[in-house]
């Protein structure tokens, strides 16, 4: 957490603060806020809903919210665009930006206890939702049909609660251009680093004059697992698996079906954003090549695990192809009596693969946890983790050149 400024020096900026502004202008800020520095750290969220759900994938799986500001200082804003992908804009703000984000929101009474906003005044409106995570305390405002009020319903009060609201939305958008001289990047497009692939089997057979396109990587979308929703499926695409998905997506404007095995299926991409979760659990993708198989688990599945190097992370299969060859190769040349034995055995080996991202540069690790005997666990769903057992357990972190930066064999109990 970022600390609050000493007292001559929160002081003196303040006395700075009463010479600048006037009506109308951007607040300059006029006190100074704790909060997280992280990259998945999320300050400020403005997202907007719809009141009703909507179950067909395209039309709802789109969640982008209209503006975000991390620890960091990356902020990401909704861009216009009909591509396949929803399209976002990013830049980052100075740590002076941060502060002057944070005291328009204290300005306007945000960062405390939410306000009485009033009732619901259309049956279908959509729901704006502000949240801000500040001075150790998460404050959240949700109103129905924010800027849609007419002059019944409400009371004085409720009314100016709505329009602080609306005013701090407004000054958070167009920041970028209100307030050029606080950036400390210039506007851009945002590169998705994850995307949620939701998808249902279409209800019609042939092609129906729609575009379709062949779904190009693995898993097929029919060995995804089912959802809440009957008959949703659901996986995250990362790394390579991005790029080539990107791939056969360019040029195309409203591809939404897909031809995978033997059925069509209607598709929804979502931007997987930081911070925000990932699509409801499924069964995690397997993977396997020329003597080596395994599953590629998520961070989540391996909270409370020691895995070295950094932070944990998603992990695709050409990252585990390089990562697999890499460790063929330094096994086969290894002089050590061990891990010569684990080289003739490498193809026995069922393997656990999970995403790691270097503390000191953000480089992309595969670290490698190898059992002959799970152990009485389910491998899809728990980690094989054991203290002894010899070289029936092993454990490696490969770099994205196949390098092997360690290697762990057990002991013998």
């Amino acid at each position: 957490m970022r600390g609050l400024l000493a007292l001559p020096i929160l002081v003196a900026l303040l006395a700075l603060a009463g010479c600048h502004g006037g009506a109308g202008e951007a607040p300059e800020p006029t006190s100074f806020h704790s909060y997280a520095t992280g990259p998945a750290d999320v300050l400020v969220d403005v997202s907007v809903e719809p009141f009703s759900y909507v179950t067909a994938p395209e039309d709802e799986v789109d969640t982008r919210p209209l503006v975000r500001l991390y620890g960091d200082s990356t902020v990401l804003a909704s861009a216009d665009g009909n591509g396949p992908v929803p399209a976002m804009t990013t830049y980052s703000l100075t740590d002076a930006g941060i502060d002057a984000v944070l005291a328009a929101a204290a300005e306007a009474g945000l960062l405390g206890r939410s306000p009485e906003y009033g009732p619901t005044l259309a049956a279908d409106a959509p729901t704006t939702t502000v949240t801000l995570a500040a001075d150790r305390r998460t404050s959240v405002h949700s109103v129905a049909g924010l800027g849609l009020e007419t002059d019944e319903g409400l009371t004085p009060a409720q009314r100016e609660a709505r329009q602080r609201l609306q005013d701090f939305i407004a000054f958070v958008r167009g920041f970028a251009e209100s307030r050029p001289d606080l950036l400390a990047s210039e506007p851009g497009p945002y590169a998705p680093k994850a995307v949620d692939v939701f998808a249902w089997e279409a209800s019609v057979s042939g092609d129906s004059g729609d575009s379709v396109l062949d779904w190009p990587i693995d898993p097929p979308l029919g060995d995804l697992l089912a959802g809440e929703l009957e008959g949703l499926r659901c996986t995250t695409v990362t790394g390579a698996d991005l790029a080539t998905l990107q791939a056969a997506l360019e040029g195309a404007r409203e591809i939404r079906r897909w031809r995978s095995g033997d059925r069509l299926w209607d598709v929804g991409l979502r931007l997987l954003l930081p911070g925000d979760e990932r699509c409801f659990d499924v069964a995690p993708a397997t993977v396997a090549g020329e003597g080596y198989h395994g599953v590629l688990m998520t961070p989540e599945q391996w909270a409370g695990y020691p895995a070295p190097g950094g932070r944990l992370a998603l992990t695709d299969r050409s990252d585990v192809a390089r990562a697999e060859d890499g460790l063929r190769k330094t096994l086969e040349a290894s002089s050590d009596p061990r891990e010569r034995e684990v080289a003739k055995r490498l193809g026995e080996y069922a393997r656990q693969y999970l995403g790691v991202e270097r503390d000191r540069d953000g480089a992309r690790l595969v670290y490698v946890n190898a059992f002959c005997d799970d152990a009485g666990r389910d491998p899809k769903a728990q980690v094989v983790s054991v203290d002894d057992g010899g070289t029936c357990f092993w454990q490696a972190l490969v770099d994205a050149n196949g390098t092997v930066l360690e290697l762990r064999i057990n002991g013998e109990a």
